[in-house]
């Protein structure tokens, strides 16, 4: 269960960190928290859920395995990924928006 608990954590971490950075590299490019949110899903998004497939496919042929250990290896392993992704398209977003921890919204002139 520990090796189950390092894996899910470190996937997690660095999905969120790709959307972390483009959502600030979106920011810092248009000012706006609503435009950086928007892009960052567009530019990350597709490639977080493409990932997560991936990973869920692979791990879930662990279930087919005929010792229980890593059969639950597998499973739990990939239900912790797709509770990770949920967490970085729907709460991280929010987190960011709500605490705008890169500075205040500049407003462009029209």
């Amino acid at each position: 269960k520990l090796l189950l608990a390092t894996i899910a954590i470190s996937i997690a971490v660095d999905d969120t960190i790709h959307l972390t950075v483009a959502f600030r590299k979106a920011f810092l490019r248009s000012g706006s928290y609503k435009v950086a949110l928007r892009e960052s899903m567009e530019y990350v998004g597709p490639a977080l859920l493409v990932t997560t497939a991936i990973l869920v496919g692979a791990f879930s042929c662990y279930l087919f395995s005929d010792l229980a250990s890593i059969s639950q290896f597998g499973l739990l392993l990939s239900i912790a990924i797709v509770v990770a992704l949920v967490a970085d398209l729907l709460f991280m977003p929010a987190l960011l928006v709500a605490t705008k921890p890169f500075g205040k919204e500049v407003t462009q002139p029209d």
